[in-house]
């Protein structure tokens, strides 16, 4: 066979295109028409079994979607911590409004775990515990679900497992169950009360719709005998019996067991679901024969292009690489070493060359990130701080100083105060400019209780743009810089001016000094904007979160002199409004 080949010189691909014709495409068309045939034969023998399968599968679902509201409304009552906060105590207006807050907190989460809950109500008679309306109701003279609130209350508390109840909106979809449980704690029957509503479409209703256009159709049919959801809608709030499905009920009688009912057009099944509620299904038989035919030539279909097209693709694959592997050998084979070009000339359209030439770029892009997410990492664990821990201690010492008579003391505690608030700002990256100044202000009061009378700070701030918003923490960290790096031990002349004006649409802020300066070198090396991988952890920062926030619209600049000082110019555009990360 390979002597034949290779005397008629027979080209790989076809080779590999005759193997796939005869080891997988001809037996593969074969053993699926083989199949199709058998499986055709089966479905004429069991189209009953196909119909009770598919109801069985609605009813499974349905079950199941049952299920999950009970066990969330079980899994609150049954939270030890809900029924401990339930008995507390609450002796004054600050322990409640927190308890409110708590069970809002907590537990208003369930009315977003499953679909359709539009109301979830935690119901106690604890005098201290206040009613917010919102997740925590006391029982009053309101009427809920057609029935006084404390008549509802009184009956409900006593009960020792989930309740189900059902409302109907007459010819709509929109019928709702209720859910409730009373709340055990130890040798106490009950603490209160939970109420759990949702709309039954919400719920169930995609269980119920017709797929692959079968002509299916369903039925939900509560304890009263009424059509809770259907996939007809109009059936809503109907008796069985004076629906379609009334025929199921007649030739199957009233049991809690699944059963099928045929008639010449297709089958009636009926499945008890839980919570005792009934399933009525409705299969007819013409669509089953139908939607078999369809789906056995499309699938034939689909298997003939499939197959053609994945031949195609191999031999254009093979075809693709022969040829780099014949413009490969030809390059090893060259004595020119010294010369080979590192990239073909069809760079802009072999991904393979692509791939060759941005290899060692892109490893080194990737070690760079590794070890520039590892710094942020470090530091993120070093300057975290938990704002309550740090408030209440400060607080304390505060507190000690008052006692003492020390007011510098207090003074220090009150700009630290001030200084971690504006740091924190509850997690947001953007503040108004006054706030930034204040920032500013807290951490310079705090420098000055070290350096006295040794450092003047000057400040010329224009007022009319104290309501736009910049960047948090640019102009501490550039002070700091003048604080940490710029002045010198043993002098008393050390001055640090900062000016924020408007001009025209831009924002221009401007730090200066007159301390030891800046080397030439390094300076460069600082103003350098397209590497933003300078050694300047502060200079970093600020150029690399004003860049996250408006590219190339802003310009910062550093300025300086050996022994006279140095200068930082920020300019930014003046944002009303708060602006957003754009990239950088």
């Amino acid at each position: 066979m390979l002597n034949w080949l290779r005397r008629w010189k027979v080209s790989l691909s076809a080779i590999i295109a005759l193997a796939a014709l005869l080891l997988y495409i001809i037996p593969s068309v074969v053993l699926n028409a083989y199949i199709e045939r058998q499986r055709q034969q089966a479905y004429d023998k069991h189209y009953e079994s196909m119909a009770m399968d598919a109801a069985n599968r609605t009813a499974d679902e349905l079950d199941y979607r049952i299920e999950l509201y009970e066990v969330l409304i079980k899994g609150v009552a049954f939270n030890e911590e809900l029924s401990n906060h339930l008995l507390r105590k609450y002796e004054d207006a600050v322990s409640q409004w927190e308890a409110v807050n708590y069970f809002e907190s907590s537990y208003k989460y369930v009315l977003g775990v499953l679909p359709g809950i539009t109301q979830f109500r935690i119901y106690h008679m604890n005098e201290t515990l206040l009613e917010n309306g919102g997740v925590l109701w006391k029982p009053g003279d309101r009427i809920l679900d057609d029935e006084n609130e404390r008549d509802w209350y009184a009956r409900k508390v006593n009960l020792d497992k989930v309740e189900w109840s059902v409302q109907y909106y007459p010819r709509s979809p929109e019928s709702y169950s209720v859910l409730t449980n009373n709340i055990p704690r130890g040798s106490l029957r009950s603490v209160g009360v939970l109420y759990l509503r949702f709309t039954n479409n919400a719920a169930f209703g995609s269980a119920l719709e017709p797929t692959n256009d079968t002509g299916t159709a369903h039925a939900l049919v509560g304890n009263d005998g009424k059509v809770l959801l259907a996939t007809d809608s109009a059936l809503v709030g109907d008796a069985l019996g004076d629906t379609p499905f009334g025929l199921a009920e007649q030739y199957g009688g009233n049991d809690s067991q699944a059963f099928i009912v045929r008639d010449e057009s297709g089958f009636y099944i009926c499945n008890t679901v839980r919570n005792g509620w009934k399933l009525y299904s409705y299969v007819p038989m013409n669509n089953l024969a139908k939607d078999l035919d369809q789906v056995n030539a499309f699938y034939g279909f689909g298997l003939v292009v499939v197959m053609t097209l994945g031949v195609c693709a191999v031999l254009l694959i093979l075809s693709y690489y022969r040829t780099r592997l014949s413009r490969l050998n030809k390059r090893i084979q060259q004595d020119v070493p010294d010369n080979l070009p590192a990239v073909p000339k069809m760079v802009l359209t072999d991904h393979v060359a692509q791939v060759e030439a941005h290899y060692g770029s892109m490893v080194k892009r990737m070690k760079d990130l590794k070890l520039r997410e590892m710094e942020e990492a470090m530091r993120a664990m070093e300057s975290y701080v938990n704002p309550h821990f740090l408030y209440n201690t400060l607080g304390l010492i505060r507190w000690r100083a008052l006692d003492d008579g020390d007011e510098e003391l207090c003074s220090l505690v009150d700009d630290m105060t001030t200084y971690y608030r504006l740091s924190l700002s509850g997690g947001r990256s953007v503040v108004t400019v006054s706030d930034e100044l204040a920032h500013l202000q807290s951490y310079v009061d705090i420098q000055q209780l070290r350096w006295g009378d040794r450092v003047s700070v000057e400040y010329d701030i224009d007022s009319a743009i104290l309501e736009a918003y910049t960047p948090k923490n640019i102009l501490q960290t550039i002070v700091e810089n003048c604080y940490v790096h710029s002045l010198v031990p043993g002098r008393s002349d050390h001055v640090i001016r900062i000016i924020a004006k408007q001009e025209n649409a831009n924002i221009t802020f401007v730090v200066s000094d007159n301390g030891m300066g800046i080397e030439p070198d390094k300076l460069a090396y600082l103003n350098r904007e397209d590497d933003m991988e300078i050694s300047g952890i502060g200079i970093r920062s600020v150029r690399q979160r004003l860049k996250m926030y408006f590219g190339n619209n802003m310009t910062m600049q550093l300025s300086s002199e050996m022994g006279k000082g140095t200068c930082v110019l920020i300019r930014i555009p003046y944002c009303s409004q708060e602006p957003t990360i754009i990239g950088g």
